[in-house]
């Protein structure tokens, strides 16, 4: 298959910074230096963080947005379990609140929270993805980014199976990112829906490296995603959509 990839985004997770035991500020600075290399040698044009910026401890927030913005990409984030922002907060922060949407190359990209201010794991919110879908029923794809999985599959999952059902009934949806659990890095499926995870940055525990998932997409709209292992420069997995 000829592919020549015109759009490229990343999905990156958990990078727990200020957690104890781990070197926060040398893992978001070699996250920001691979984002670069992207840029650098085939193309960035945004980037997501699914979750868990942060490890509980809120003052380390604008450290992280520091690190963010120094890629000079776009990027949006999702608050994960250990984002322990209120919504409002969180809205007055970052200027989008913790359910959001994008639009870009006829592209849709929605974001939805899966835990609250005190690390409450949740479900997705089905009425507002549905309000979102229902009005974006002509953008080419559909992207949905959810901290926490819903399918009762991993570990660290939760079993939401009126999310599944949902996101099933929506055959629009291209794919959905899941981040928290970090011994994932690959694909899994319910009967109409794929769910890719991008392992981790930053933590106590998880894969035997840290990683991020890159998305390209040409010009007819189709899809690639692959994991990608940087500081051994090797694909771990991959697939097309």
């Amino acid at each position: 298959m000829n592919f020549t990839p015109v759009f490229r985004f990343a999905v990156a997770s958990d990078g727990h910074f200020g957690e104890t035991g781990v070197d926060s500020e040398r893992n978001y600075h070699n996250l920001v230096n691979w984002l670069l290399e992207e840029k650098k040698q085939r193309g960035l044009d945004m980037w997501f963080f699914n979750g868990d910026l942060i490890h509980d401890i809120v003052e380390n927030l604008p450290k992280v947005r520091n690190y963010f913005d120094s890629v000079n990409v776009p990027y949006y984030v999702i608050r994960g379990n250990h984002d322990t922002v209120q919504d409002e907060d969180w809205e007055k922060f970052f200027g989008y609140k913790p359910n959001f949407e994008v639009r870009t190359h006829e592209i849709l990209f929605l974001g939805s929270k899966t835990s609250d201010e005190k690390g409450n794991y949740h479900c997705a919110d089905i009425d507002w993805l549905q309000k979102r879908l229902k009005s974006n029923l002509h953008q080419k794809l559909i992207f949905i980014f959810l901290h926490i999985s819903q399918g009762g599959w991993t570990e660290q999952g939760i079993f939401c199976p009126e999310v599944i059902n949902f996101l099933d009934q929506h055959p629009e949806i291209t794919a959905v990112f899941h981040g928290h659990d970090h011994k994932e890095d690959h694909m899994r499926e319910s009967k109409n829906t794929l769910f890719f995870f991008d392992g981790y940055i930053g933590s106590t525990w998880g894969l035997d490296y840290f990683g991020y998932r890159m998305v390209e997409i040409d010009k007819d709209y189709h899809v690639r995603t692959y994991q990608y292992n940087p500081a051994e420069k090797k694909i771990v997995n991959e697939n097309h959509i």
